[in-house]
């Protein structure tokens, strides 16, 4: 049996040359049945020079292949999401964002993604 949730918290730190950056993410996966899961998720993303990044959201997938989710970010962008899990490896992925809070020259952007998972030996799909 499957557990009818699951929290998560992660965080990393990245020191390089000059650059500290430090990211915190968490959520609360609900599975609604076996075909679907919905994730409330935060982010908090610091680094140095920069201001500090923060973005809230909410995902949906259907049966590990198709996904679709919603966010928005402390600096007044909403990002909408689409996904399809191809296979096991690959997956496709499209955002859209929109500033809606702006004075910058563009206020909005398309994102296309590909992604190839390797050494995946447990067969287990990530939502984040």
């Amino acid at each position: 049996p499957q557990p009818v949730h699951e929290l998560y918290m992660a965080g990393n730190e990245i020191l390089t040359e000059d650059v500290l950056v430090a990211n915190f993410m968490g959520g609360y996966r609900v599975y609604h049945s076996n075909d679907l899961e919905v994730l409330v998720m935060s982010m908090v993303n610091t680094q140095q020079d920069y201001d500090t990044f923060w973005m809230a959201g909410v995902r949906a997938r259907y049966r590990s292949i198709l996904m679709a989710g919603f966010n928005y970010t402390g600096d007044g962008s909403f990002i909408t999401q689409l996904g399809l899990q191809v296979s096991d490896y690959l997956n496709f992925g499209y955002s859209f964002s929109y500033r809606a809070a702006s004075t910058a020259v563009v206020n909005s952007a398309h994102e296309l993604g590909i992604g190839v998972r390797l050494m995946n030996h447990n067969k287990y799909v990530p939502i984040w």
